[in-house]
Formats: structure tokens, C-alpha cells, sequence
């Protein structure tokens, strides 16, 4: 498997707010992997820092992983920063050449 881009979202959740940050991020990885170009895409929470989650894709290619973030689902990213649920998201691509 080749992999052109990837995407790495960090999420830090606010106390309290672990659960409801986990299940959310379930509901948006379910859509996120039916992109086109997906090959891989996970959310994982920190095992030293439970109030830590780390969402990746991993894309086919640079345009297929750019069309993802006008998925409908990314919304949610701003939801859970409205509703006070996380203290912090981070976003990060890398592209790797050919």
C-alpha cells in the first residue's frame, strides 16, 4: 500500500468530556472512512493522557485527502469546540513525495 497523504487531527478533551469527545469521534470516523481515497483513517485515545485523542487518515492520494476536509462531517470538529467539549484541536498534513 502507498500512501500519498496523511492527516493527523489531536484533540485534547475538557474534563468531564472524554466519553462525549470518544463517541463523537466514532460517529465522524464511520463517514470519514468511506472517503474516496482512504486507505486508512483511526481515532485513538492517548494511553498515558486519557483526555488525549489522535484521529489519522491516510490517503491514496493529495487531492483525495484535501476533498475530505469538505466533508460534511468535519463540521463536528467545530461543534465539539462550540460545546466547550475540548480544550484544543490541532490539525497537521503531510504530503510524501513520489
Amino acid at each position: 500500500m502507498f500512501i500519498a497523504a496523511s492527516n493527523t487531527v489531536t484533540i485534547h478533551a475538557a474534563p468531564g468530556q472524554v466519553d462525549t469527545v470518544g463517541v463523537m469521534l466514532r460517529d465522524m470516523i464511520g463517514s470519514l472512512r468511506d472517503s474516496s481515497g482512504c486507505l486508512s483513517y483511526t481515532a485513538v485515545q492517548s494511553h498515558c493522557n486519557s483526555h488525549l485523542w489522535i484521529v489519522t487518515g491516510h490517503w491514496l492520494t493529495q487531492s483525495d485527502m484535501e476533498s475530505h476536509f469538505h466533508h460534511p462531517v468535519q463540521e463536528k470538529y467545530a461543534v465539539l469546540l462550540n460545546c466547550e467539549s475540548v480544550r484544543s484541536i490541532e490539525f497537521n498534513c503531510q504530503l510524501f513525495a513520489s
